[in-house]
């Protein structure tokens, strides 16, 4: 699983710059275009939204992240449908390292994948 660093901070799978989803998934509107990528497992920090993404929760890995705060364990695993992305194997991130950017977020689609490199490797 990769590091995943997050800036959006409205979301409420950020905690500190960690993602507390078990699975986020990167999409986009035109799949073949670099700037069109987002994190469609945002979701606005509200109560209704923390009870009805419990699922998501990654549990196991929050409280692994609490006994060690020296390096990063708390890493969701990344779907990704952006086929142009060269991190992206048969639907899944292969990067070691995931920045999502989104400052001030109130949906998905203000939220980048920063790591999309196209080509394949």
């Amino acid at each position: 699983m990769p590091n995943l660093i997050c800036s959006a901070i409205n979301c409420l799978n950020n905690i500190d710059g960690l993602c507390t989803a078990r699975i986020i998934h990167i999409t986009g509107k035109d799949i073949n275009s670099n700037n069109k990528t987002y994190c469609n497992t945002f979701r606005y920090r509200t109560l209704k939204n923390s009870l009805t993404n419990l699922r998501n929760t990654n549990l196991l890995g929050e409280i692994k992240q609490i006994f060690n705060k020296d390096s990063i364990v708390m890493s969701p695993k990344i779907t990704c449908e952006i086929n142009r992305c060269g991190y992206n194997f048969r639907g899944e991130c292969i990067s070691l390292k995931v920045q999502i950017y989104g400052i001030n977020c109130n949906s998905d689609q203000c939220t980048e994948c920063e790591t999309f490199n196209e080509g394949n490797f």
